[in-house]
């Protein structure tokens, strides 16, 4: 199907989101060979045939990188306060987890009690060896170091005075 005819009265706007394809990613992603400015290609599969495009387009001396595979857009992320546990795991998986920023926001959720403040997640993950380094957008963790580390939570937090 090369095209979709919609008859109606109304006028249609905004975006469809399409499944990655390998077949129309094997064409799109040789698209930096044909400018000096940086692209941007979405929804690609990260699979063994993209992989080898890749290795022909760096010996061409274009530079690539994967940046959705890392990311977790403020949307998801800041729908259920269980989003915390997926930063050092991968962080550690692949050297960095980056989080988009909502700006209206400061919490990464929460619940009848209130809400929670991501300034206390940064925190215990940098005692673990994960670095958080914050932009106007993105909240960037990085891994530091492969050294284990244990950490104890002191009894005096679940306390109840």
């Amino acid at each position: 199907m090369k095209r979709i005819i919609i008859n109606g009265p109304n006028k249609l706007s905004g975006s469809v989101n399409i499944q990655g394809a390998k077949n129309i990613a094997n064409k799109l992603i040789f698209l930096p060979l044909f400018t000096n400015e940086i692209c941007t290609i979405k929804n690609v599969p990260r699979i063994g045939t993209i992989e080898t495009v890749l290795r022909i387009l760096k010996r061409a001396n274009v530079s690539t990188k994967w940046i959705d595979k890392h990311t977790i857009p403020s949307d998801l992320f800041l729908h259920t306060s269980a989003g915390i546990h997926a930063i050092p795991i991968i962080a550690s998986k692949f050297e960095k987890c980056i989080i988009q920023k909502e700006d209206s926001r400061d919490d990464y959720g929460g619940d009848q009690i209130g809400s929670r403040k991501i300034d206390y997640i940064i925190k215990t993950l940098e005692e673990c060896g994960i670095s958080c380094k914050e932009t106007s957008n993105l909240f960037i963790f990085q891994k530091e170091s492969n050294k284990p580390f244990t950490y104890n939570i002191p009894d005096d937090r679940f306390l109840r005075h």
